[in-house]
């Protein structure tokens, strides 16, 4: 996905700059938490829709696990290829907004 981003845009010069990979990387990394966060409000949303019957309720127990299942099942879609495409569509759209990393040798003390 990030290299998708990285490429120039068609008329642009030269190509991405090195110092820029870092922040398309966290960029990255951010979109895809926010996608997980985003899959499991979902799952959770949509389980408490739900009518309980009473035949198979597991208490606190069954709380728990359906919680932490949403979580992985979550961090996992996000984990392979594009997940719902959540992850893809904000990277693609703030990507542009990302300012370069300052070298590393840059001294803040001034």
């Amino acid at each position: 996905m990030i290299q998708e981003v990285a490429k120039p845009a068609a008329g642009a010069a030269g190509a991405a700059a090195p110092r820029q990979e870092p922040r398309l990387k966290q960029l990255d990394e951010l979109a895809r938490a926010f996608e997980s966060f985003f899959v499991q409000t979902m799952m959770k949303t949509m389980r408490s829709t739900v009518q309980k019957s009473g035949f198979l309720d597991g208490g606190l127990g069954e709380s728990v696990f359906t919680d932490l299942f949403d979580v992985e099942v979550a961090n996992r879609a996000g984990e392979h290829g594009d997940g719902m495409g959540i992850a893809k569509m904000l990277v693609n759209r703030y990507a542009k907004y990302l300012k370069p990393a300052p070298p590393a040798s840059f001294d803040r003390r001034g």
